[in-house]
């Protein structure tokens, strides 16, 4: 897949473009980038996709950028344009239509969902893009269980603390990728090493808890019990961080990236009273996410 950029525009062949932000890349987007393929295999041309870059515009980003890029090529993408959204929401939907769809993608066709809006106050819809492309076809809600999927319903999944329910609306297990950073080591004083991550600004982060998961570790799934929150026994920071433990694995994971799948909500954060009481509940924790992995508690 190709991520383009100012100096390959216009784009000379013309295409087949589908404008939104895709944040999360869920079934709803799969099935529109499932349509644009299909419009542009029949008419000999690239599916192009116009996004935007690390950030949602409607919240708490669910994907950052390196995750949509990859899930966008997999769901068919043959280019991908990320804007910044800053420097253009302030352009007029007309402009938009005329200066980037028209003028910068020479789109032949645009593939997008019924509810589109674009430009300086949502002004613009498919009924204004029609104005500018010959053929603008509109992809229809995609419902799972009666909920119609979308980005922000699957935020507040997240946010709950319910992510089966957010994997069943993204088509994939829900997971995330972030550097491992120094922490206080406290974890492996106490017998439970662990792996820290810090969440992103602007980054949707589950319900703070105890969960247990699984995470990848070069190509290698281990099971795992993750602790998102601010560790309030023990820092008055009130930074978001992830400590993982990770089942069966020992070695240096600093300055690598690492993708958990926390998977089912085993507890609410909790602040203790002293060391020894966190302790205790760290390998309550540990026993009660073996037991849902259905590993040996050894």
């Amino acid at each position: 897949m190709e991520l383009l950029t100012e100096r390959d525009l216009p784009v000379t062949r013309g295409c087949v473009l589908a404008v939104g932000v895709f944040d999360g890349v869920h079934l709803g987007h799969a099935l529109l980038l499932s349509r644009g393929k299909e419009l542009a295999q029949e008419a000999g041309l690239p599916l192009v996709v116009y996004t935007f870059a690390g950030m949602s515009v409607k919240g708490d980003f669910i994907t950052d950028t390196a995750e949509k890029l990859r899930l966008l090529s997999e769901h068919g993408a043959d280019a991908v344009y990320c804007a910044d959204f800053d420097s253009v929401c302030g352009i007029s939907a007309a402009d938009f239509a005329e200066n980037t769809v028209k003028a910068g993608f020479k789109a032949e066709c645009a593939v997008c969902g019924g509810d589109l809006r674009f430009g300086a106050g949502r002004e613009g819809d498919t009924e204004l893009l029609k104005k500018y492309v010959s053929r603008v076809v509109t992809v229809p809600v995609c419902r799972v269980r009666g909920a119609t999927v979308s980005s922000s319903l699957i935020r507040s999944l997240i946010s709950a603390g319910d992510i089966k329910g957010a994997s069943s609306l993204l088509g994939r297990e829900y997971s995330f990728c972030f550097e491992v950073v120094r922490g206080s080591r406290l974890g492996t004083e106490l017998g439970f090493p662990t792996a820290n991550q810090r969440f992103p600004n602007g980054m949707c982060v589950p319900k703070r808890g105890v969960y247990s998961g699984k995470c990848v570790i070069d190509g290698v799934t281990y099971g795992c019990v993750s602790d998102i929150g601010t560790k309030p026994t023990v820092s008055q920071s009130g930074i978001v961080i992830c400590e993982t433990h990770i089942f069966g694995f020992s070695g240096e994971l600093y300055g690598k990236e690492l993708r958990v799948f926390p998977q089912r909500f085993i507890r609410d954060e909790l602040r203790f009273d002293d060391i020894d009481a966190l302790k205790a509940q760290i390998s309550s924790d540990a026993a009660a996410a073996k037991a849902v992995l259905e590993l040996p508690d050894a």
